[in-house]
């Protein structure tokens, strides 16, 4: 027996048809209608939240409920001396207010801080200072410390080996 390669107009041609796909698309649509009507009937009572998880305005009486703060991180600008990390605070509707942290540029050259690290070290500092004082702290620029940068590095150094367990060769 002798086998021939097949032409490309030779292939069979397929099609592709699902006489099904009309009832799938009606029995989904049902389905989600019905897992919404349940997800409503389960939050009745209980604040209505948006997607980032703040509670949403009161529909009734018009008030704007209490949420939560969001701190933002904008960026950095690098001076003579020190690095400024800027952060913008928002809590629901009211104005946001922008914060600034910095970090002396010896710090990072002594190797007592990373590039990467700063912006989590600034914004420990800074969710630190609103937990102080309730979320609105008296001025808008801090200054990290060597004590805690220390403090930071010294919450990541690596778990001490076991006692018997070998030490990594070099």
């Amino acid at each position: 027996m002798r086998r021939e390669k097949l032409r490309s107009t030779q292939w069979p041609t397929l099609r592709y048809s699902n006489p099904m796909g009309c009832r799938k698309a009606k029995f989904l649509k049902s389905f989600r209608t019905k897992i919404k009507a349940k997800r409503d009937k389960e939050r009745e009572g209980q604040p209505s939240r948006d997607f980032s998880g703040r509670l949403k305005r009161d529909e009734t009486s018009g008030r704007q409920m209490t949420g939560r703060i969001i701190v933002q991180y904008v960026g950095f600008r690098t001076t003579s001396l020190v690095r400024e990390y800027t952060f913008v605070v928002s809590e629901g509707s009211s104005d946001s207010l922008h914060y600034t942290l910095t970090i002396a540029n010896e710090a990072f050259l002594s190797h007592r801080a990373r590039y990467q690290d700063a912006p989590e070290i600034c914004s420990l500092r800074l969710h630190h200072e609103l937990d102080a004082h309730a979320n609105h702290p008296p001025t808008t620029h801090f200054c990290v410390t060597d004590a805690e940068l220390a403090s930071y590095r010294d919450a990541r150094l690596p778990k001490p080996l076991g006692r018997f367990q070998r030490p990594p060769e070099e």
